[in-house]
């Protein structure tokens, strides 16, 4: 009787055992991936002339678009994996992971 009750114990312990480690890998295994972050811009000062002289301050400044910035984010596998499938992400030199976007997600449908 013993041993019946032994002999199916051991295979639920794996399983649960099993389950656990895949539950865990998804959640807390990360990588880290190259990215390209839109710099937020500082709002411009007060000028002298009150908030009416700001029109003429307007120049290559204002005109500029979205300035990015290089950073590594830390991504999970499930992230990783939406990412690669929409065509997100590549393998850069030394073996380093890099997102070929900056900005929103890329879109599978190109419509």
């Amino acid at each position: 009787m013993a041993g019946r009750v032994l002999r199916a114990s051991i295979p639920i312990v794996l399983l649960v055992a099993g389950a656990a480690s895949i539950a865990a890998g998804v959640k807390f295994n990360t990588h880290e991936v190259l990215a390209q972050i839109e710099q937020k811009q500082s709002a411009p000062k007060d000028l002298p002339g009150g908030p009416s002289a700001m029109w003429m301050q307007r120049g290559t400044a204002g005109q500029q678009g979205p300035q990015y910035i290089a950073t590594w984010l830390k991504e999970t596998e499930p992230q990783l994996i939406q990412e690669v499938t929409v065509g997100g992400l590549r393998l850069a030199e030394g073996g380093k992971i890099e997102r070929t976007y900056s900005g929103d997600t890329p879109s599978l449908c190109p419509t």
